[in-house]
């Protein structure tokens, strides 16, 4: 029996089911945990046809009968690259929503595309304060190709999303049976199955035929914030520093009146001529600037002297977030203030 209700809400249409012990696509104990699996589309769902809904996707991973229950629904169907802000507001809001309506649930799994799954990931982190785990996973290879890894990475993602050990480990991501934190994992490789990497701080666990081996235990996580209300994210970009940057992105920061940019700057913190003079403007224009660096990883700081952050000028240290993770932060800052002592405990605190 496949018992199913649809709704409209935030994102549009959502389709909304449950996978019971009769299923013709999973026959499930109810002895297993339960999993929601929340569907937004990506290369996991991609075809030669199109994108698959998130029946057929499960429908192609029958050992999560062995694994979940399994309910479901299609939040969206798109490319990771045409994910909004918006999308990610409503997104919070049904991990909320399933967390707070069913205390059974134990964990929520989100298949995502791999383009900006690190974003997405780090503000669902940012946002979602329930204790029980989300997972965040997708795949490198379609799901029609030869060698499709996404039935292996939702496997492995329901698994970590049941196992009691990933509680209170805020969000993770699951691809190619490593387990990262959100606020450390990035894309590495454009191509690879195995392109997601932590450089700071490398894999929290591993998914082994035994079970979810995680190598180290949670660390205590800041406090999520309330976007309760907010319907809008503020608006921040990203100036990219390189020789001869002019700082356009920051000079329309200033003109348009945007709330925020992450400077992407060289090393761990030196930025163009041109980029230097439009922090100034910036500034002066009360836009709130966090230096970055293009690296990778390590820390971004003016250790050079005479950068961003010597002379007394309010810039803000992303730490070791990288340019777009130091931009979800911001946004979200943002919403609950524009002090920049705040900002800046808020920044050492989540970097």
């Amino acid at each position: 029996m496949r018992v199913e209700r649809c709704f409209y809400g935030p994102l549009g249409f959502f389709a909304v089911g449950l996978l019971a012990m009769a299923a013709p696509v999973l026959a499930q104990s109810s002895d297993l945990p339960r999993v929601h699996v929340i569907a937004t589309g990506g290369t996991i769902a991609s075809s030669a046809s199109g994108l698959i809904g998130v029946e057929q996707l499960l429908a192609g991973v029958p050992a999560l009968r062995d694994v979940a229950q399994i309910t479901f629904e299609q939040a969206l169907r798109v490319g990771s690259s045409r994910v909004t802000p918006e999308d990610w507001l409503a997104l919070a809001g049904r991990i909320d929503a399933v967390f707070r309506d069913d205390p059974q649930v134990a964990g929520v799994v989100v298949t995502h595309g791999t383009d900006s799954m690190e974003e997405t990931a780090f503000f669902l982190d940012l946002v979602v304060g329930d204790a029980r785990p989300v997972v965040v996973t997708g795949a490198m290879r379609s799901a029609d190709a030869v060698g499709a890894d996404g039935p292996a990475n939702l496997l492995s993602a329901a698994r970590v999303a049941g196992d009691p050990a990933a509680r209170g480990r805020g969000v993770l991501v699951v691809m190619n049976d490593e387990v990262h934190e959100a606020r450390f994992v990035v894309k590495a490789h454009t191509l690879r199955v195995q392109a997601f990497a932590s450089p700071e701080s490398g894999p929290v666990g591993t998914v082994e035929a035994e079970g979810v081996r995680f190598r180290r235990g949670s660390a205590p996580r800041p406090g999520p914030f309330d976007l309760s209300g907010v319907q809008a994210l503020p608006e921040v970009g990203i100036d990219y520093s390189f020789i001869g940057a002019p700082g356009d992105a920051l000079r329309r920061a200033t003109e348009s009146g945007m709330s925020g940019v992450v400077v992407a700057a060289f090393g761990s913190g030196r930025v163009s001529e041109g980029q230097a003079a439009e922090i100034g403007r910036a500034l002066n224009e009360g836009v709130v600037v966090v230096l970055s660096s293009r690296v990778g990883s390590g820390l971004a700081r003016d250790e050079y002297g005479g950068g961003l952050a010597s002379g007394g000028r309010n810039v803000l240290s992303a730490g070791i977030l990288n340019p777009q993770k130091a931009r979800v932060l911001l946004m979200v800052a943002l919403t609950q203030t524009r002090d920049m002592g705040e900002l800046a405990r808020i920044f050492l605190h989540y970097s």
